[in-house]
């Protein structure tokens, strides 16, 4: 069973990058773009998923907790895009719930690390589990502001479906690269080789928060989703 997971966890993070970056590449709104969308977010639901299961068979925590962070992510970004209906709201609620109990996990998981005699659980240290709780805090925090305002504007909703995707994307190419870097060739072994492409996904994150946030490219894009 562990080795099915492993299989389809490195199946579902190749697509997932490939698709990612093709999404990344193309003109937004376009057929290719929501099918090839759709490809990214099945595969980041495989890959946090099958990641997180995997993860809870070695007891590595952050590892599982940023496999379902992946997975709330993707799902949430998803949503934001599409038309408001209860079905959609309900999902929503579950939803935080979910990201709630990450906070929750991450908090505790961070607060083992930091009693510990090396300041780390799995290997991790303290501060990359108070990291990645503050994300999960804020996105969280977002979720429950949508939900108590009554839904999302069209560029608000662009904004959220962008940086989730993006950060979601992010952690996906960070893990790969960064931290399975014994995978590439021996002259790719370079930091400055690996990190390229997990800081092209940050910089297309920030270029598209900044399009989107200062002009009118949501309204364009909404009508066309």
């Amino acid at each position: 069973m562990i080795s099915f997971s492993i299989t389809l966890h490195a199946l579902a993070g190749t697509s997932a990058i490939l698709s990612g970056f093709g999404v990344l590449a193309l003109a937004k709104a376009t057929p290719l773009h929501k099918k090839l969308g759709i490809v990214f977010v099945l595969s980041m639901l495989a890959l946090g998923l099958s990641g997180a299961w995997v993860a809870w068979q070695r007891s590595i925590m952050l590892s599982l907790c940023n496999g379902l962070l992946i997975s709330y992510l993707v799902a949430t970004a998803w949503l934001a895009v599409k038309p408001r209906s209860n079905w959609r709201r309900n999902l929503e609620f579950v939803l935080l719930g979910c990201a709630l109990g990450i906070v929750a996990m991450l908090l505790g998981f961070a607060i083992d690390a930091q009693h510990s005699l090396d300041g780390k659980k799995d290997g991790f240290g303290y501060q990359a589990y108070y990291f990645f709780a503050l994300v999960s805090a804020l996105a969280a925090s977002m979720d429950v502001k949508m939900l108590v305002g009554g839904g999302l504007s069209a560029k608000a909703g662009l904004l959220r479906h962008i940086w989730r995707m993006c950060f979601a994307l992010f952690m996906a190419t960070a893990a790969f690269f960064l931290g399975q870097a014994k995978l590439f060739p021996e002259f790719m072994r370079h930091l400055s080789v690996l990190a390229i492409p997990v800081l092209l996904v940050l910089a297309v994150l920030l270029y598209w928060l900044y399009r989107v946030g200062l002009g009118k490219a949501s309204f364009d894009y909404m009508r066309r989703v």
